[in-house]
Parts: C-alpha cells; sequence; structure tokens
C-alpha cells in the first residue's frame, strides 16, 4: 500500500467535498482543538477535517481507506466512539468518507532497470565469489515481480496486495495466470522471504536463481497481457 499515493487521494476527497458545501461553510484540514465541537476537547483522536457553518456548528470529517491499517476494526471502532461524542454538541454531526485502497504506482521503465540491475549484481557477485551480492540480485529482481503482479493487477481490475503470492493466487484465480507459473511464483516468495528473514544463508541463493527469476518476470508479464487482450 502506498501511503502517499493515499494521502494525495484523501486531499483531493475532501477538496471535492469542500466544494459541495453550503454557501458561507469553510473546511479546516488537520484542526486546531478550538476549531473542534465542544464536547470533543477531552478526546486526544486527531480528526482529518472539520467544515463549520457561519452560525456556528458544523460537520467532523474522518476518512477510511480501505487496504491501509487505518481502516482497522480499532479505527473503526474510534470512529463510532467519535461519532458519539460529536453529536453531544448541538449542531455537529460527523461524516465518514471511505475510499479505496490507491494501490501502487508502477513505472514499467522501473520495472526493467531493477531486472537489469539485479542481473548485473547477481553476475558480479558470482564472479567475485561475493554471496551477498548475488542474493541482493536476488532480492531486487523479486521486487520487479511484485510490481509486475502490481502492475497488471491494476490494470486487471485485480484487488492489490503487497505480497507476490496473494496477487497471484486472485490472478490464477481468474485464469489469468497458468498454474506452472503460480507455483513458481510461490517458490520465489518462500526463497525471499526466506532470505529476508535469515532463516537461509546468502549462499542459499545462485547466479542461475536469479537469471531464472528474471525470465518468470518476464513469462509473468507475457501471460497477464495476454489476459488483457482477451478481456
Amino acid at each position: 500500500m502506498d501511503r502517499n499515493r493515499a494521502v494525495i487521494q484523501e486531499r483531493i476527497a475532501l477538496q471535492e467535498r469542500a466544494s459541495k458545501l453550503p454557501v458561507g461553510w469553510y473546511m479546516l484540514l488537520r484542526p486546531s482543538p478550538q476549531d473542534l465541537p465542544p464536547s470533543l476537547s477531552s478526546m486526544k483522536m486527531e480528526v482529518d477535517a472539520v467544515a463549520v457553518a457561519p452560525e456556528g456548528g458544523g460537520i467532523v470529517f474522518e476518512i477510511v481507506t480501505r487496504g491501509l491499517p487505518g481502516a482497522s476494526k480499532h479505527k473503526l471502532q474510534a470512529i463510532e466512539n467519535l461519532r458519539r461524542e460529536v453529536q453531544k454538541s448541538s449542531g455537529w454531526d460527523l461524516e465518514v468518507i471511505v475510499l479505496s485502497d490507491p494501490g501502487v504506482e508502477v513505472n514499467p521503465s522501473d520495472i526493467e532497470k531493477r531486472l537489469e540491475s539485479a542481473i548485473q549484481m547477481a553476475q558480479s557477485g558470482a564472479d567475485s565469489n561475493n554471496e551477498y551480492f548475488v542474493s541482493s540480485g536476488f532480492m531486487l529482481a523479486f521486487s520487479a515481480l511484485e510490481l509486475t503482479l502490481a502492475k497488471w493487477c491494476q490494470d486487471l481490475k485485480i484487488k492489490y496486495s503487497p505480497n507476490a503470492s496473494a496477487m497471484a493466487t486472485l490472478l490464477v484465480s481468474e485464469g489469468h495466470l497458468s498454474d506452472i507459473t503460480y507455483h513458481e511464483i510461490r517458490k520465489a516468495q518462500g526463497v525471499r522471504n526466506n532470505l529476508a528473514h535469515g532463516r537461509e544463508a546468502p549462499s542459499a541463493v545462485a547466479l542461475d536463481s536469479v537469471v531464472n527469476l528474471e525470465a518468470l518476470v518476464r513469462r509473468v508479464s507475457g501471460e497477464l497481457q495476454s489476459a488483457s487482450l482477451e478481456q
């Protein structure tokens, strides 16, 4: 989940809502305590925005973006508590704006650069007998795999997840990926997890593993491009 994109999306949503306020109302983003309803004076929870009416009172705005930590059950319960407190102040109400997960911004040229750098790094590591360069090349190539899956999830209207296996599971269930490719993605995810969490030494990854992963990324892109053309 890309938090920067989410912030931009939230700001746009608030600007659009502000444009629909009655004449004379104005919106404050990240309001100070004195701009809040009196009943919120004892609460420490920050609010996203308030719209203030010229005659007093107004609306407290909270934004929930699906797929981000802020959409947790804890957050939703906190919003319900906030609603009860807001309604204790005459003329005030709470409005919750629910947004979809903004996903991740993918630049195709970035994927290609990552793959090229991954192979160069792994080849350099193999030539110099530096296992850390080889394993780093694998991790970089895996990031290209995740970006490739994210790109096609967006194009094929599949829910984005910051996890290659999870995205592959959704894509194969919709018939967009072959079973063989799906299982290879799962295998690569396992290697990546073992390296990232120290369950395997860098020496467990050879140059061939990085070359094969690069080929997998290109095959994934090819299969998903074909799937998009069939839609």
